[in-house]
């Protein structure tokens, strides 16, 4: 199997960054179908993940601008491990939370990114 990264970042086909701390939740968003007073089934829903990253670490000779990826709406990939298996996720910066800290100089954020497709098995 090939060497892959844990949770690569990528833009215009170009691995720029590693989210390195991250909230992964999955839904298949099916719904109850009730009728008279009975559950009648559940439909199937499309499955969705949000990705939530606490630490995005650009790879050396890259740099990434995680809200200008949001302002510009722009579509990247980040490559997820799951047992034996490695999945690209398109996705879409959705959400940031910045935090700075004057006393130190140091900012930082949390950053959620939503699927805007199906993940794709590729190893």
């Amino acid at each position: 199997m090939a060497d892959f990264k844990f949770y690569p970042l990528i833009v215009d086909g170009v691995e720029v960054a590693e989210i390195n701390a991250h909230t992964t939740d999955g839904k298949t968003n099916g719904e109850r179908m009730q009728g008279a007073g009975v559950t009648l089934g559940m439909s199937d829903g499309i499955p969705t993940w949000d990705f939530k990253a606490t630490a995005v670490q650009p790879i050396a000779g890259h740099s990434v601008d995680m809200v200008s990826l949001m302002l510009a709406r722009k579509t990247v990939g980040v490559g997820v491990q799951h047992n034996v298996g490695y999945y690209m996720v398109p996705c879409k910066v959705t959400e940031a939370s910045i935090k700075s800290e004057a006393k130190n100089g140091a900012v930082t954020g949390d950053f959620t990114l939503m699927n805007t497709g199906e993940a794709t098995k590729v190893a």
